[in-house]
């Protein structure tokens, strides 16, 4: 019995997850596959390569479409395929993945008997693609805001500030450190593009709530922007995918897909957006201005949706696209999730127990705060990582800090 699928991939810093929904039933049916534990080999630690340098995080791109290639099989595998009617792709944000020539026409001659991971191999002008944790580009930052007239205009202009892990100062510093292999890349993608172009066999264009997170485009045109990309590398434009300013459909499955996988050929594939425009999509906020909302993820946020720009003056937070051609504004914090596993983690606890110990203090810990930065900050820009106490919280504060209260608990018991 023909059934009316939608599939939802979101390729997380930790994980793929596809999740399946049935409209007329409301059944949700739901898949993750860890690249940590999944694909070994690759050596991340929280989906992540990160060196000698904490500034610098990568990933190798091959793990992403290895993930998709076992996606697909779980699909096909569960007779899930043949029923979908529409897929979209929600991906981290501001990670470029760098493809040569050969990418275009690798897609163009995929065989159903060889997976994506095995024909794709060799299409990267990169071998890693830096992802949104990556702050190694203080200096090009600088000297993009410097091009453009400072930090005001930089924001006015492409919605941020000249931000580290955005696509402009990433593809300058690419185009700096190795100028042969700038010259060798035909194609620069975002994650959200990237992946859907696997899905259609074919370069996919860029939405706004992704592109508009690259300190490339002009947000009130909705374009590309020329200063932008004179100011970041040479001969830009030619290699970067369209922006577009709505959700639109980009095209019907491939025909790999189809024979492979069992895809219904009449599948629809809608543009791929960025995790935190998708959240907006998500939580209902579409022309809800409202509510805003906070997403305690790997990186936490605080975001909401607003219908026009404003005239007013700024350069803090950020400016992506919506789906349905407005704005939204964000402010990100770095150091989320991956902090807090990092103190549940150092003291044997499990979510539970952190947080029991964190429903003992009142709202707001009567104005003590432990800020752990183990990784450098965006916002509040810190350089190195260091943890900073404020209120008048120390180390052995055992009423105000989890790490304290969670020994304090463990010796509790230790007595007992």
């Amino acid at each position: 019995m023909a059934k009316n699928l939608f599939l939802g991939l979101d390729l997380s810093t930790q994980s793929l997850t596809a999740a399946v929904i049935e409209p007329a039933t409301g059944d949700l049916q739901r898949h993750a596959i860890s690249f940590d534990s999944c694909y070994p080999s690759y050596q991340t630690t929280g989906g992540v390569i990160i060196g000698d340098d904490p500034g610098v995080a990568r990933v190798d791109p091959r793990m992403w479409i290895e993930a998709l290639d076992d996606m697909l099989d779980w699909l096909n595998q569960k007779g899930l395929s043949g029923h979908l009617r529409a897929i979209g792709v929600s991906a981290q944000q501001h990670g470029t993945v760098f493809l040569n020539q050969r990418f275009i026409k690798a897609l163009s001659r995929l065989e159903p008997s060889k997976t994506l991971a095995v024909q794709l191999h060799d299409v990267f002008s990169r071998n890693t693609s830096p992802i949104w944790m990556d702050s190694s580009t203080t200096n090009e930052c600088r000297e993009i805001t410097a091009s453009l007239g400072g930090d005001l205009n930089v924001a006015r202009l492409t919605g941020s500030v000249a931000t580290e892990r955005f696509a402009a100062p990433q593809i300058r510093k690419f185009w700096k450190e190795n100028p042969a292999g700038y010259r060798e890349t035909s194609h620069i993608a975002l994650i959200s593009s990237f992946v859907t172009s696997l899905l259609v066999a074919c370069p996919a264009p860029v939405d706004a709530g992704d592109g508009f997170g690259t300190n490339l485009a002009d947000i009130r045109a909705g374009g590309w922007s020329p200063a932008a990309m004179t100011a970041t590398a040479p001969d830009l434009e030619r290699r970067l995918p369209p922006l577009v300013v709505k959700d639109e459909v980009v095209g019907n499955v491939s025909s790999y897909l189809v024979s492979k996988y069992k895809f219904n050929p009449q599948t629809l594939i809608i543009t791929g957006s960025g995790d935190n425009p998708c959240s907006l999509v998500g939580l209902g906020l579409i022309g809800e201005p409202r509510i805003h909302a906070i997403s305690l993820g790997t990186s936490d946020t605080y975001f909401g949706y607003t219908p026009e720009l404003k005239g007013t003056q700024r350069a803090t937070g950020h400016i992506f696209g919506t789906a349905d051609g407005r704005y939204m504004f964000l402010i990100c914090f770095k150091n989320g999730s991956l902090a807090r596993e990092r103190i549940k983690d150092r003291y044997g606890l499990t979510w539970a127990d952190f947080s029991e110990i964190l429903m003992q203090m009142s709202p707001g810990n009567n104005g003590r705060i432990l800020l752990p930065y183990f990784l450098p900050e965006i916002t509040p820009p810190v350089p190195a990582p260091q943890v900073l106490r404020f209120g008048g919280l120390a180390e052995e504060d055992a009423s105000a800090n989890v790490c304290a209260v969670a020994e304090a608990k463990a010796m509790a018991m230790y007595r007992n």
